[in-house]
């Protein structure tokens, strides 16, 4: 029988201790961090736990704030002669979208400049999945 309870922090911990190696970027955080990634999820969105004859066997959940999608327009002489005019303006005004909305992954779908993006300190992700919800 599967049972659904509200994700604790334990639950996020253990099943990440599971699957140890899976994610070297998590394993090599810190316990506190660890800890704090655990949090996020359960602050930040939907937390369940599913437990299959009392043993925990997942978790689930959707954060919906922290997620930005950024997007980016300039007339062509701007981008073509005078590229570095914009920048800085941007980028002030991009760090300070990402403070106030307390933004943690922001995505972008370069059309103009990956160069751009790329000095904003965007990574590029070969690996990238998004859900788009369809609406009818």
């Amino acid at each position: 029988m599967l049972e659904t309870r509200q994700m604790t922090v334990e639950d996020f911990l253990s099943i990440m201790a599971a699957n140890a190696g899976v994610q070297p970027e998590y394993d090599s955080l810190s316990d506190e961090a660890k800890r704090g990634c655990a949090i996020v999820n359960i602050q930040l969105g939907t937390a369940q736990s599913f437990y299959e004859d009392g043993k925990l066997i997942g978790a689930f959940g959707v954060r919906f704030i922290c997620l930005g999608e950024a997007w980016g327009l300039s007339i062509p002489e701007i981008r073509k002669d005078r590229k570095h005019f914009l920048f800085k303006e941007v980028k002030k005004a991009f760090e300070a979208v990402v403070l106030e909305k307390n933004l943690l992954r922001v995505f972008a779908v370069p059309t103009l400049s990956e160069n751009f993006l790329e000095h904003l300190r965007f990574d590029s992700a070969e690996k990238v999945m998004v859900y788009n919800r369809k609406i009818e």
